[in-house]
């Protein structure tokens, strides 16, 4: 599933463009909560916490590069930060821990909060970032 994709300027500078993608991210979002509350203890999670992880790295680093609208120590970002590093956890013990799932979904919706308030342009540099990191 990819979690968020790259869009040209021409998209990211139409409204309706933007209100689609937003949609269309909640509507992932929404899945993926309902797939984290669904897991039992001890269930392998370990692609489900890398995939959430990355999704919520790249809006983090987009943070990071739109000092416009975004501060750094906003409590936004600080539960962003605290859900990828809730993420990092379960991807390394790839043992599903259900008390994790609040803190997750917290940073889901600080991820959805903070992506509507981003910079379309600083979105794309993190995803280009990201995935250039990939490659390597």
């Amino acid at each position: 599933m990819k979690f968020i994709r790259k869009v040209s300027e021409q998209t990211a500078r139409n409204p309706i463009a933007r209100a689609v993608a937003r949609n269309m991210l909640h509507n992932q979002l929404t899945d993926l909560r309902l797939q984290l509350y669904l897991k039992a203890k001890g269930d392998p999670c370990a692609d489900l916490a890398n995939g959430l992880g990355a999704c919520m790295s790249v809006v983090c680093a987009a943070c990071m590069l739109d000092h416009k609208n975004i501060d750094m120590d906003e409590p936004l970002v600080r539960v962003l930060r605290g859900g990828i590093s809730t993420c990092t956890q379960l991807a390394t013990t790839d043992s599903y821990d259900p008390t994790c799932a609040v803190a997750i979904d917290m940073a889901l919706q600080a991820t959805e909060e903070l992506n509507a308030r981003l910079d379309p342009e600083a979105l794309n540099t993190a995803w280009r970032t990201y995935t250039k990191a990939l490659k390597a």
